[in-house]
């Protein structure tokens, strides 16, 4: 068995649950219906989707590395732990007997959840310089940028984006602004469906 091969299996496992949750709460808001729609958290919850889909393909992208260092194992599963967490946090939670009122939780939720975001592109771009591995002689595998990019999952243009998305979530205008979240939904899933299709082809 190989390093990837042993890895790999926590690691699924934690995006796993993550997407299972994710789809399991779309199941349950349509068996009970909503009494108040939120376009930005609908919106949220298919980057959430793509998010784990797209670490999924990161973990891939590194199955040829000789060599799994310890702290690099110990970042990719923090990288996916935050991920689990932003999942969790995004869908709502309710016994499935009433209507759910979306536009509720997501006023609840929406400060933590884009500071989780705002950590997970972080924590993707800090891992760029970062070796995979390294051998006996302290050789610096290398990797190709279209690489880097796979294995992190945030390409460097997302991460430019979030970045100033961030800065303007700390002022409290932007907090409170629907039109504004819906934009950056919007921004988001645009450059997410340019970065699939750029990217995996």
């Amino acid at each position: 068995m190989t390093p990837f091969e042993y890895v790999s299996v926590l690691l699924s496992m934690v995006v796993s649950l993550a997407l299972a949750h994710l789809l399991i709460g779309i199941t349950k808001i349509i068996k009970a219906g909503v009494s108040r729609w939120s376009i930005p958290l609908i919106g949220w919850i298919g980057v959430m989707i793509f998010l784990c889909i797209d670490y999924w393909f990161s973990i891939w992208a590194a199955r040829n590395d000789p060599v799994w260092s310890l702290g690099f194992v110990c970042f990719l599963l923090v990288l996916g732990a935050v991920l689990f967490v932003g999942c969790w946090m995004i869908m709502p939670e309710f016994d499935g007997k009433e209507p759910v009122d979306l536009a509720t939780h997501y006023a609840a939720i929406r400060r933590k959840f884009l500071i989780g975001l705002f950590a997970f592109v972080v924590l993707g771009q800090l891992g760029k310089p970062c070796p995979r591995g390294l051998s006996i002689d302290n050789h610096q595998v290398a990797w190709s940028r279209a690489d880097r990019t796979h294995r992190h999952g945030v390409d460097p243009r997302i991460a430019t984006r979030a970045a100033r998305c961030r800065s303007s979530h700390v002022r409290s205008n932007y907090l409170v602004r629907r039109e504004l979240h819906s934009r950056l939904v919007a921004g988001t899933t645009s450059g997410a469906v340019w970065y699939s299709e750029t990217e995996f082809k």
